[in-house]
């Protein structure tokens, strides 16, 4: 089954976009970040998205939760 979390596309003339909530820490509201994949193909931006939260993943960001469209900095460990 094909994940479509992070993924919108509002008409037929626009590309998809990837739609994420960035976690700013306790005391902020999280920002929303919505950019154009470049593509109206559905299978290219499955591809795309995942390159991007593969690359967010490497610069040690995580994702939250299971179908949550959050990004939260991964902290270091204190030890």
């Amino acid at each position: 089954m094909v994940d479509f979390s992070y993924l919108r596309k509002s008409s037929k003339s626009h590309p998809y976009q990837m739609r994420i909530t960035v976690d700013q820490g306790p005391k902020f509201t999280g920002k929303r970040v919505c950019f154009s994949l470049g593509t109206h193909d559905k299978m290219e931006a499955i591809k795309r998205r995942d390159c991007i939260l593969d690359c967010l993943e490497k610069a040690e960001f995580v994702v939250k939760g299971s179908g949550s469209t959050g990004i939260e900095r991964r902290k270091a460990n204190a030890s």
